[in-house]
């Protein structure tokens, strides 16, 4: 019995019964950045349209995280309907972004790529992961994810 278990749960994973996620995955644009948004300590270098929205995003000079510093970007369908964006970042990508965000509670991050600004969250503590999930509003997602990869 127990030579069988890894088979029904790989036959189960291939049926979908426990909601297997599908994603498309592509090497980063070349313009693809994470960067902060200014704020009252920290001044505007440029502004980027927001996605999808007349909104600007006033953006403080230099980048966290650039596109050498990531591995590769995946748009994941989950089973369940929901669908998120995930950049891959390598080693020195994820020291730069813990680097970044260890005292910078309460700021913003912007993911730019394309010339906008496709997502602005605000950090909660320090990102010390090499995975950076992505939430853009579902009528822009597809659009966010092909700005972020690479032709």
């Amino acid at each position: 019995m127990t030579r069988l278990a890894p088979l029904a749960l790989a036959l189960a994973t291939l049926t979908g019964c426990f909601g297997v996620e599908q994603y498309r995955e592509g090497l980063p644009s070349s313009d693809l950045a994470i960067r902060f948004v200014a704020d009252d300590d920290h001044p505007a270098e440029s502004t980027l349209p927001r996605i999808g929205t007349d909104e600007a995003i006033a953006l403080t000079s230099g980048t966290v995280v650039d596109a050498s510093q990531i591995e590769h970007v995946r748009l994941l369908d989950a089973a369940e309907g929901q669908r998120v964006i995930v950049i891959v970042m390598r080693d020195t990508g994820r020291d730069r972004l813990r680097e970044a965000t260890t005292d910078a509670a309460g700021r913003r991050l912007a993911i730019v790529a394309g010339g906008r600004v496709l997502a602005a969250p605000t950090i909660r503590g320090p990102l010390t992961e090499s995975e950076a999930y992505v939430s853009v509003p579902t009528a822009h997602l597809e659009s966010a994810f092909r700005s972020m990869i690479a032709p």
